[in-house]
């Protein structure tokens, strides 16, 4: 029975989107979302055309009107047409009357306020203090740049296409290839880079020809181009490629686990899911196999276990190899703030690490 799109990883994904706010878990009843808290309470009911959870502010949809929440399902605005993006940093785009009377975007904060008067063209999200702004040249053609929270351009709109900071740094578009510009605007991009990747624990994944290596928040390249694949760090490693095999590397570029593997993940609570001579293994920082569970199919741990499939069911073994939660479910997700997403059926719900539910769907 295929499963149904609503009951992908989505719903997963989502539910670890809190960061130092209260988590949030997302429910779908009958096509309409909402959300529940860990302990399983209903907080914003299933009745909405489209849901999400960010900067601690629910965002709910009903038709073209748009509303904001908090993380216990109190109204902070109502409908409107006005403001439709999440929050970032504490602000969200929005449309609205320049002193002059044009139509603009500037930005509003959780009360609704303007922080920011609108004066953009257009505008997207903030992130790490800065926000892509867009504004018109004298040909009508709309260029991006940077603002910061006061409203004032940082970096002038010249690109055609530009990202969000991260590491310090921000992706943009310059005759068709990705360039990277620091916070003020100045292009950081090593020589003979042909392309950039995304920013993950500090270190930005960097293409030149067809080897990989990694940049610093500065622009430095501070692992050369080697690699015929790499991935971005994950706790302080990154799965690699050389010779036909894959291993891991630390932040000098050395290789801290040697290539041997046909697959591999990246390091997740403490392990990672490797493959080795036809065996499932998950190993620890020193490549030393911890464990190697007998199951069809394994995940990566996370919050101290790990998602397996046994007897064409799916269920959680945790770090000794036992299973916490016997295969009983048609899919599962990786626990997260707690809690683990599972699918019974043509149902869903969410369970603790004991396998009791704390809330379930059981349509049909």
């Amino acid at each position: 029975m295929p499963i149904p799109l609503w009951l992908l990883p989505v719903a997963a994904a989502l539910s670890a989107v809190a960061g130092a706010a209260e988590p949030l878990f997302p429910i779908t009843v009958r096509d309409k979302h909402g959300f529940i808290n860990r302990a399983g309470t209903v907080v914003v009911p299933p009745e909405y055309d489209a849901a999400d959870y960010a900067d601690g502010i629910v965002r709910v949809r009903r038709g073209t009107r748009t509303a904001y929440l908090d993380a216990q399902g109190k109204r902070l605005i109502a409908p409107q047409e006005e403001m439709t993006e999440p929050f970032a940093d504490g602000l969200t785009p929005a449309r609205g009357r320049s002193p002059e009377g044009k139509h603009l975007t500037g930005y509003k904060d959780t009360a609704g306020n303007w922080a920011i008067t609108p004066r953009f063209g257009h505008g997207l999200n903030f992130s790490e203090g800065y926000a892509q702004v867009a504004m018109a040249d004298e040909w009508g053609v709309s260029k991006f740049g940077y603002a910061d929270r006061r409203g004032e351009i940082t970096t002038t709109p010249r690109f055609g296409k530009t990202f969000p900071f991260s590491c310090g740094l921000a992706r943009v578009e310059v005759a068709k290839r990705l360039r990277v510009i620091d916070a003020k605007g100045r292009d950081v991009t090593p020589a003979d880079v042909d392309h950039i990747g995304i920013c993950s624990e500090g270190l930005i994944r960097i293409w030149k020809g067809r080897k990989q290596g990694y940049v610093n928040g500065s622009g430095a390249i501070v692992i050369e181009p080697q690699f015929d694949n790499a991935d971005e760090f994950k706790e302080g490693l990154a799965r690699v490629w050389v010779a036909g095999k894959y291993g891991y590397v630390d932040r000098s570029g050395k290789l801290a686990i040697a290539p041997r593997f046909a697959t591999a993940e990246s390091f997740s609570d403490g392990l990672a899911l490797v493959k080795e001579d036809e065996k499932i293994l998950f190993i620890d920082k020193r490549g030393k196999a911890v464990l190697e569970p007998d199951v069809q199919r394994a995940y990566p741990f996370s919050e101290g276990y790990a998602v397996v499939r046994s007897g064409g069911k799916y269920g959680y073994i945790d770090k000794r190899g036992n299973f916490a939660v016997e295969p009983r479910f048609s899919f599962a997700r990786p626990f997260r703030n707690g809690l683990g997403y599972v699918v019974v059926g043509r149902g869903g719900g969410y369970i603790k690490p004991n396998g009791e539910f704390v809330w379930r769907s059981d349509e049909s």
